[in-house]
């Protein structure tokens, strides 16, 4: 698993749940079709929060600002990594922060796509006793290793998480608190260069999209690698998404959205909504159709059309959706 790293390095090119029970909004006669453009960047550094209510990119950020993400809650006891940065880590089996690690003798992972909490690099670290992370901080924005660190989880409770950050060698570290904040944030970010508790991400109800780079783990010659993709990730809060392939975009009606099932983990969109050609670039399917259930509970039908601007640089996914 350690690996791993290295099919993104190779092959990065190649690839450039249910809702909870939510009363039905009442019905309005459905909107405009609407078209969207968000530049993520030729080199896809841009991270963006897009709101479908609006038509508004609420916030973005650079995909360097931050790499650890802390549920923002007491319930949500798990703490994700930054995908976009082709980041691993992995637990020792030491609680001495005072060790130096071997990360060769560690098992490095990726979080999983979906999201599902029971299947992040830290899941075991926070639920046995206190033992100390190797953290791989993936790549910067040049493509160039960052480095690792080692973390301890000190306690967690109700006002928040005290953890104890260093590079692999220090026998003493940092002590970093990150407070729970508003409860209206799905999570806290935490920088490691800057030793920073940052809110990257705007309030649950402002949003529905990110489009973003993460990890996908993919078969290839008989095995799984993790590869770093390019697509939409969705607000694990009350976001909901049912791909069809039955409909056409413009038979599809508020009545027939609310026959759909909907899945709630995070890559429900994801990127294959496109694929590469060496001749012709990125094509985009504008067959797949998703409807998403947003935060407030409104029904949307969206599709992608394009990912070039006017200019011919990739990086700009450009789609059209329409409120049912």
């Amino acid at each position: 698993m350690k690996h791993t790293i290295y099919g993104i390095l190779a092959f990065a090119l190649l690839l450039s749940g249910c809702l909870q029970d939510e009363a039905p909004i009442p019905k309005r006669e459905p909107g405009d079709v609407e078209s969207a453009m968000v530049a993520m960047g030729v080199d896809y550094d841009n991270q963006l929060y897009y709101d479908l209510e609006t038509g508004l990119v609420v916030t973005q950020n650079i995909k360097t600002d931050w790499d650890l993400a802390f549920g923002n809650s007491l319930e949500d006891h798990f703490i994700y990594l930054n995908g976009s940065r082709a980041m691993f880590a992995g637990q020792t089996d030491s609680d001495d922060f005072s060790e130096t690690p071997d990360p060769a003798a560690v098992d490095l992972r990726a979080d999983v796509p979906s999201g599902n909490s029971d299947s992040t690099a830290f899941r075991h670290l926070i639920n046995i006793g206190q033992r100390v992370g190797v953290v791989d901080l993936g790549r910067d924005l040049s493509g160039t290793p960052v480095g690792q660190f080692k973390m301890q989880v000190i306690e967690h409770d109700l006002t928040g998480w005290r953890i104890r950050v260093g590079e692999l060698a220090d026998p003493v570290g940092n002590e970093v608190t990150v407070s729970h904040g508003l409860a209206s944030r799905n999570f806290r970010f935490f920088q490691y260069a800057s030793r920073e508790v940052l809110d990257i991400e705007p309030p649950q109800n402002d949003w529905d999209l990110w489009f973003t780079q993460y990890m996908e783990r993919l078969p290839f010659n008989g095995d799984t690698l993790d590869f770093l993709v390019t697509g939409v990730l969705i607000n694990p809060y009350n976001v909901g998404v049912a791909e069809d392939d039955l409909a056409e975009f413009d038979d599809i009606t508020r009545d027939y959205a609310e026959r759909l099932d909907y899945e709630t983990f995070r890559n429900a969109i994801g990127y294959d909504w496109k694929r590469y050609d060496f001749d012709l670039g990125h094509i985009v399917n504008p067959l797949k159709v998703y409807v998403i259930r947003d935060t407030e509970g409104a029904y949307y039908k969206l599709r992608f059309i394009d990912f070039y601007n006017d200019d011919g640089d990739k990086g700009h996914p450009l789609f059209e959706y329409q409120r049912l």
